[in-house]
């Protein structure tokens, strides 16, 4: 049986779960036209029409054959008559292929809270998430039927949710309605329903707080308030709040007032909300219009899967098209926090593009750059450049979000304060910063609840002092760290950052195919996500891939040259290639590694392995000397005990064998 996954990107995988490989656009769309109308099928002439221009002429007739064989081929290397043909009618038999985008149609259909929930599991995108082709009728069709299934994706949510609350599982409820307002922000029945959820669980605050959120949102965005079903609501939560509060004695007032702020601690109103203006075109050409506009969107869908921000939605933020305005006002109209602006300028087949992310509040720059491609092929260029300055901008913000709460400094912290300096504590990389780290995020976890970055980092950070610093490794622990990003991605199954997080937990336990499985997860869901490459690299490294492994670490480098773990890229790198035996490159990973800040003594490590299996006995003792210094007492028992995620045995052999071999003592 040959499944095809439409909901996300586009996958196919044959009985055995092995991913088949469907090369170039205009093959996957083929694949996608055909998955969406295997009831019927599509005659030879409307694919023709649709992919290669309407022109049903001889040249056009030859790419669909192509086409049409260079598809039975992957079938047929499967082993899977995939393929129906019916005179001039061609079609999938869906007796041998499964096509996710059918079942979801089924179940959003039906009534019953079972499969509207198997309904909603389904959901990873929209329909073949990122396909673009240069064929307008194919794209214009393909449009029009993401936009059917976004609202067959928020009818289902739509009665999910309300059955949900009939049902009395407000919890369910209120991550159902989450889910509706990712998918439409402006959904208003999506809002009484995780302010019914709310309120059912005592947290009336929150519900009052949701209600205001979306009402700045439908006043900016729309230039209107909630309706009167949605006020009215507002109104009764809010009087029976107020007279929860009367109600308690004198001395439980302090504990009422920090409930109550724990539970208007809302990660919306904390988030830094950020504007992608578009960017102006200084070709002198009209005509390139389109591709100034598709790298303006782009940047604000990738930006947006970073899902601790807030993204301006296109038609508020293209509103300032053609307008020189002061960026202070921008953001004061926008009631953006920061705005990324540039241009672009083409010049034949080469294309320069220029980007800056500007602090509205001061107006300074907080970063630029220039990138110059050639247009050998203009959706693929796009592609790389967003996604590229995507991954520039991301762990830019983060930086200055920190910096804003470091200077802050206030004595009573709410939970994104602690969040974001639990986060600064994590990146200075050391051994009291992470104890403080420890502590701040899990004080973050406790004042509010509901705020999955704290559950996750939490975890991270607390594998993270097992591996380097005084953080015991045990198994309880594991578990728990496990159980808190488990936790977060309750809260939010659509955050990259959580599978991520998570793949790291599973990697630290051994489980690397569940690793491999997050870390796939969070980079389909946010592909400028350099870390997430960077924990594949882990993973496949672990299980002896090595190759795999140093493609994507070299991808999340490309990707990331300012990330505060590029230090930790390059050395986990110099580890696999240590384990694949290239001990020349991981000498050089780890020298790279090693100049860079926070960079710590496993990088040395790395490097007194490589010297010593490369029999440069004398440099290796040297270095030896510069480890003790950073890592006191560190001795081949220790890093053995540090090492506790390795499983191969030959792996952790070839290194203490390296350690032994340039001297570093045994215990």
């Amino acid at each position: 049986m040959i499944t095809v996954r439409l909901l996300g990107r586009l996958v196919v995988t044959d009985g055995a779960g092995n991913e088949l490989s469907v090369p170039g656009s205009k093959l996957q769309a083929l694949l996608t036209y055909l998955a969406l109308n295997s009831d019927g099928g599509a005659s030879r002439e409307k694919l023709v029409g649709l992919l290669w221009g309407g022109r049903f002429d001889k040249q056009a007739r030859q790419s669909l054959r192509q086409a049409i064989s260079k598809l039975r081929r992957i079938f047929e290397a499967a082993e899977s008559e995939a393929l129906t043909f019916d005179g001039d009618f061609l079609g999938l038999n869906t007796e041998n292929v499964a096509i996710d985008a059918a079942q979801f149609q089924k179940l959003s259909a039906e009534t019953s809270p079972t499969s509207l929930a198997e309904a909603v599991r389904l959901l990873r995108g929209e329909i073949a998430d990122g396909l673009v082709t240069r064929a307008p009728e194919f794209d214009a069709w393909l449009q029009t039927e993401r936009q059917r299934y976004n609202q067959l994706a928020a009818n289902a949510l739509l009665r999910l949710g309300n059955l949900q609350l009939e049902m009395g599982e407000p919890a369910g409820a209120i991550k159902t309605a989450s889910n509706l307002a990712a998918l439409d922000p402006l959904n208003e029945c999506a809002c009484r329903i995780a302010m019914h959820g709310l309120a059912s669980v005592g947290q009336r605050s929150a519900a009052i707080q949701r209600y205001q959120s979306f009402s700045e949102l439908t006043e900016r965005e729309l230039g209107t308030g909630p309706d009167q079903e949605t006020r009215a609501l507002f109104g009764s939560i809010r009087d029976e709040a107020k007279a929860k509060t009367s109600s308690e004695p004198p001395a439980k007032a302090p504990a009422a007032e920090s409930q109550i702020a724990s539970e208007t601690t809302s990660v919306s109103s904390h988030k830094p909300v950020v504007a992608i203006l578009p960017f102006d075109n200084l070709s002198g050409e009209p005509d390139q219009d389109y591709f100034t506009d598709g790298v303006s969107q782009d940047l604000i869908t990738g930006l947006s899967k970073h899902r601790w921000l807030d993204v301006i939605s296109r038609n508020s933020s293209f509103a300032y098209r053609g307008r020189s305005a002061d960026i202070k006002l921008v953001g004061s109209e926008l009631g953006a926090d920061y705005a990324v602006e540039g241009s672009i300028r083409r010049s034949g087949s080469r294309v320069r593009v220029s980007a800056q992310l500007v602090d509205t509040s001061n107006g300074k720059t907080l970063w630029a750059e220039r990138y110059d491609r050639n247009l050998d092929e203009i959706f693929e260029v796009q592609d790389d450049i967003t996604n590229t300055i995507v991954a520039r901008i991301e762990p830019e913000l983060g930086a200055a979000e920190r910096r804003k709460v470091v200077r802050k400094k206030s004595v009573n912290l709410e939970a994104w304060d602690c969040y974001h300096l639990g986060i600064a504590h994590f990146f200075k990389f050391t051994a009291s910063d992470n104890l403080e780290a420890q502590r701040l995020l899990k004080q973050s976890r406790e004042l509010d609840p509901a705020f999955g970055e704290a559950h996750a980092w939490w975890a991270y950070s607390t594998v993270i002092g097992m591996v380097y610093w005084d953080t015991e490794p045990s198994d309880k622990l594991l578990d728990e760290a496990l159980a808190a990003t488990q936790r977060a991605l309750e809260i939010d199954d659509q955050n990259a950052t959580f599978y991520a997080l998570q793949a790291r937990i599973q990697l630290a336990r051994t489980e690397y195919r569940s690793a491999i499985s997050g870390n796939e997860a969070a980079i389909q869901m946010n592909p400028s996500f350099a870390a997430a490459y960077c924990g594949l690299g882990d993973s496949l490294a672990y299980e002896g891939r090595y190759d795999e492994a140093i493609q994507h670490f070299k991808q999340a480098l490309d990707l990331s040259p300012n990330d505060p773990q590029r230090w930790a890229f390059l050395t986990y790198g110099a580890l696999a290639l240590i384990f694949k035996q290239d001990f020349e490159t991981a000498l050089e990973w780890a020298e790279r590694a090693r100049i860079l800040p926070n960079c710590q003594y496993w990088t040395t490590a790395h490097m007194v392995v490589a010297l010593a299996h490369l029999n440069r006995l004398d440099e290796a003792e040297k270095i030896v000397q510069q480890l003790m210094m950073e890592k006191p007492k560190f001795s081949c028992s220790f890093a053995r005990r540090k090492l506790f995620y390795l499983k191969l045995p030959e792996q952790i052999e070839l290194y203490i064998d390296g350690l032994r071999k340039a001297g570093v003592p045994d215990g």
